[in-house]
């Protein structure tokens, strides 16, 4: 080794620097220091060959395993960011007219739709509530949502519920049956509905018309008085929808069961007169 004394420093190439320490007889020391990103590059590389010898060792199944638990993990750390960013993908993906051409085919291919089904089934419980959830947190969302559809699909709407009906006969009119007694008020609303749409005659009655004419009628009948707490009262068209009566609030009252079935379809003058309040 050249001639160097305590301190001195010698540089050799790659910026490797030797620092000599001290001579002792023919034992002399030094320190050799090497460049922080040289260190750096060469675990880089020891650890790049780990992983590739690792690469080479798995299967094709196996390296597909170890990406989708990654992928798994990384959702489950980070599950808003994650929701975020699917969000954004999609409504990105979206705007790509042959994207969505793609996508409707695939969703169309019948492995996918086997799949969807699997996944569907096994996980019912776990979608429904979820589902329960969304619907609950963005209640006019959704319900602007079903109104739109229904708007848009009536005709497959109700070709979809016959078709049930026709293949679940038991089952609906047992639901049908639940319904009507739970909902009797609705009902009577909605078979009024139905006759002044078969008359051509228009109009909808407003949600709650029964409570409405209760309290407006202080629950008496609007002909005899009679406490309609006691009866099932009858929603009356005044007008009768034959004789071109509207179906709209202001033309309908309510009375106990005698007097709408012995008014019937009278018009409203000659059923009065024929009760005596009328001269």
């Amino acid at each position: 080794m050249m001639d160097m004394r305590q301190g001195d420093v010698v540089t050799l190439g790659h910026n490797i620097k030797i620092h000599f320490l001290e001579k002792s007889g023919r034992i002399t020391r030094v320190r050799i220091a090497a460049p922080l990103d040289m260190k750096i590059r060469k675990e880089s590389e020891k650890g790049e060959e780990s992983r590739d010898a690792q690469k080479v060792l798995l299967s094709d199944d196996e390296r597909k395993a170890r990406r989708l638990e990654s992928a798994r993990k990384y959702r489950e750390a980070n599950l808003e960011k994650a929701r975020e960013s699917a969000r954004l993908s999609q409504a990105k993906r979206r705007q790509d007219p042959e994207i969505r051409e793609r996508d409707k085919l695939y969703k169309q291919d019948p492995a996918y739709i086997e799949r969807q089904r699997l996944y569907r089934q096994e996980n019912r419980e776990r979608l429904s509530a979820k589902t329960m959830e969304w619907q609950a947190a963005n209640a006019e969302k959704f319900k602007a949502y079903q109104a739109a559809y229904q708007a848009a699909n009536r005709k497959r709407g109700i070709q979809r519920a016959i078709a049930w009906r026709q293949a679940n006969k038991a089952h609906a009119s047992a639901m049908a049956r639940r319904w009507r007694t739970a909902n009797l008020h609705r009902r009577v609303v909605s078979e009024q509905r139905r006759r002044a749409r078969i008359k051509g005659v228009g109009g909808d009655l407003s949600p709650g018309i029964h409570g409405k004419l209760m309290a407006l009628q202080q629950g008496k009948c609007a002909v005899c008085g009679v406490c309609l707490h006691t009866v099932r009262p009858h929603l009356d068209h005044i007008m009768p929808i034959s004789k071109g009566g509207q179906n709209i609030d202001t033309n309908v009252q309510l009375l106990c069961p005698t007097c709408n079935l012995s008014k019937h379809a009278k018009h409203p003058i000659d059923f009065m007169q024929e009760r005596g309040f009328l001269c």
